[in-house]
């Protein structure tokens, strides 16, 4: 089931200490814990009910890359009919679903999208909120992608395929400290991980990342 792969918009909101609020339709704001009420910049999440994040770019000691590598550069088709382009320092979503008015894209070296390799994967990290407050931490969404033949396959850390779904937080904690954000309202929480880099090799081993995606390059 699809997720969060690239689709995040970014909108400022007041943030209050401890909150993770839920807004309307398919719309979450992460809020931080911090000691005085500060302006946040959101993530509102679409299509999404995946609610790990990272606190840096994974994996932690690794290089960052400034171009896409050869290997990846090129046109995907997704089995519904998604498709995405990548360029050397670029790449573009087209989401032909519910959200087809919205293009999703990220380019290297902006800041916010950072690409490194580990072992067989290309890791993908997106920033998904920015804070005036530079003790409050940044948060990312992270990405496995393992060129298989022709196909693509895109995995992140999965915390079920719908709200009435529960994810495996001691699992989680097998492998690496997570700090709890609760959602309040809907009984439901958000987990920040800063893994060491033997602690994300651990989470690949372990299955923890699963597919959101599987594309066929077509050119």
């Amino acid at each position: 089931m699809k997720r969060t792969f690239l689709q995040e918009t970014l909108t400022p909101i007041k943030t209050s200490v401890g909150e993770f609020h839920p807004t309307i339709k398919k719309t979450n704001y992460l809020r931080m814990k911090t000691s005085n009420q500060i302006l946040l910049f959101g993530c509102i999440l679409l299509l999404s009910s995946c609610r790990v994040v990272f606190e840096n770019p994974q994996p932690l000691h690794a290089k960052e890359i400034h171009a896409m590598p050869a290997e990846l550069i090129g046109t995907y088709i997704e089995e519904d009919s998604d498709t995405l382009i990548i360029s050397q320092r670029s790449y573009l979503l087209k989401d032909r679903g519910p959200f087809s008015d919205k293009n999703n894209h990220g380019t290297l070296n902006s800041g916010r999208d950072v690409l490194k390799k580990f072992r067989k994967y290309y890791v993908l990290s997106k920033l998904v909120n920015d804070s005036i407050d530079d003790n409050a931490p940044k948060m990312w969404f992270v990405f496995l992608l393992k060129l298989e033949g022709k196909e693509l396959l895109v995995s992140q850390v999965e915390d079920g395929q719908s709200k009435k779904d529960t994810f495996d937080v001691a699992l989680l904690k097998k492998y690496t400290p997570v700090k709890v954000i609760d959602e309040g309202e809907n009984d439901s929480e958000a987990y920040l991980i800063n893994p060491t880099q033997k602690q994300f090799n651990l989470l690949i081993k372990n299955d923890l990342f699963k597919p959101v995606y599987r594309f066929r390059r077509i050119d």
